[in-house]
């Protein structure tokens, strides 16, 4: 059945409603354009609300009304008061799908006799997620980051203190308190990585918040495919030594919001709350190979995937403004079998049919990029799993699993 599922995929699950949009917002505000799985399941969410909005109704039409309604005004009551009832007990799911704990995961066995408890039940939800939150930012405690600049665009993160598994597909949400007082709640998703997977490029930082640095040289807003030696990025010189065995390491674009504040700095005061996951792994673990695609600072979602699978690619684009990112990443990038770095657009669908030629029966094809290059990816897996199919490459299947960047919704899109 297995099988079956997969080739029916890029036909009923992976393409979008909508043309390619689906990490990309609609023009005019519209909104995110749901995958074909992701409307079905709507569609049957809706037709099952209808249902039990509109069946099972005893009319008392023989007897006068209480308030005066005819058979088709009484019916329509009912149907109006089951759907109020309907969307108080959808309230407590609507707050907790958006949280980041599911209590669903836990048996219950409440009862709700009137539809005052639906409402508690909402706010209890919503405080209880809350609570989760702050023990968890409680027990990984009061950390002291250590900040350092990576060219003019980056910063990196050292969390001493906290050894976290180096599974792939985690991140955590950090508060940097000092930077921005009166917004405390501020907070902000990042990839979570080991600061050892970063030994043979690790940094040191003086204790001083003024530390010496070489110059970047002259920003070069062209993008190429190799950078010469003699361009070197600038990088800091330390002397006090971060610990790669006990830490964890994020790497953080400044580009707006309380991020733009990040700069130098030997005793930040950070806060975790994490770590969660971003989504189930497994379907892409059963693969043959795994195809990783990163844009820009995606490739922080994608390092962790180094260690995972025995055979794994790496395809990582970036521009020459943000090549002191590449050196600082350069050790991590050491440990992928295969990795092509270039200073242009990836030619994605030349890839994915090269990857198709291999040996690999069966591909996972994971992304971390911009929303508009995870479109283009997903739209071109979608079109070479329907071209294999014309080709008689039937065992040839993609697995297709999405890390978009889309910090600014909190949360991570995936389908797999």
């Amino acid at each position: 059945m297995t099988g079956i599922f997969d080739k029916l995929k890029p036909y009923l699950v992976y393409p979008s409603t909508i043309g390619s949009y689906h990490a990309r917002p609609l023009p005019w505000l519209i909104g995110n354009a749901p995958t074909h799985g992701q409307a079905l399941y709507i569609l049957g969410v809706t037709v099952l609300n209808l249902i039990l909005t509109f069946v099972g109704y005893d009319s008392v039409a023989q007897l006068p009304h209480p308030w005066g309604y005819n058979r088709r005004g009484e019916w329509l009551a009912y149907a109006g008061y089951r759907t109020g009832d309907i969307s108080f007990a959808l309230l407590p799911l609507t707050v907790l799908f958006a949280g980041r704990n599911n209590i669903l995961l836990w048996e219950t066995n409440w009862s709700h006799s009137t539809h005052e408890y639906w409402l508690y039940a909402a706010c209890a939800v919503w405080f209880f997620e809350g609570l989760i939150r702050v023990l968890c930012i409680a027990k990984n405690g009061m950390r002291r980051a250590v900040v350092t600049e990576v060219g003019d665009n980056h910063v990196r993160v050292d969390i001493p203190g906290l050894r976290w598994s180096s599974k792939s597909g985690y991140h955590a949400y950090a508060y940097f308190p000092t930077l921005k007082p009166l917004k405390l709640w501020e907070n902000h998703r990042f990839s979570v990585n080991s600061t050892a997977i970063f030994a043979s490029h690790a940094l040191n930082h003086d204790q001083s918040p003024t530390a010496s640095s070489r110059p970047s040289s002259e920003e070069n807003n062209h993008d190429v495919e190799r950078f010469p030696e003699k361009q070197n990025p600038s990088i800091t010189e330390v002397t006090h030594a971060v610990s790669i065995t006990n830490s964890i390491t994020l790497i953080i674009r400044k580009n707006n919001g309380m991020r733009q504040y990040l700069k130098q700095h030997a005793n930040l005061l950070t806060l975790i709350d994490g770590p969660y996951r971003n989504n189930t792994t497994d379907e892409i673990f059963k693969c043959d190979g795994i195809i990783l695609i990163g844009g820009g600072i995606g490739i922080t979602g994608l390092l962790s995937w180094a260690t995972s699978h025995p055979n794994t690619k790496l395809l990582w684009s970036l521009k020459e403004s943000n090549r002191a990112l590449l050196m600082e990443v350069e050790g991590a990038l050491a440990r992928f079998a295969e990795k092509v770095i270039v200073g242009q657009r990836l030619d994605v669908r030349g890839v994915l049919e090269a990857a198709a030629q291999c040996e690999w029966k069966k591909v996972g094809v994971v992304a971390c990029r911009p929303g508009g290059l995870c479109d283009d990816m997903r739209a071109e897996v979608v079109g070479l799993r329907r071209w294999g199919k014309w080709r008689g490459s039937s065992k040839f299947m993609l697995i297709l699993g999405d890390w978009s960047l889309f910090w600014r919704y909190g949360h991570v899109f995936e389908y797999s």
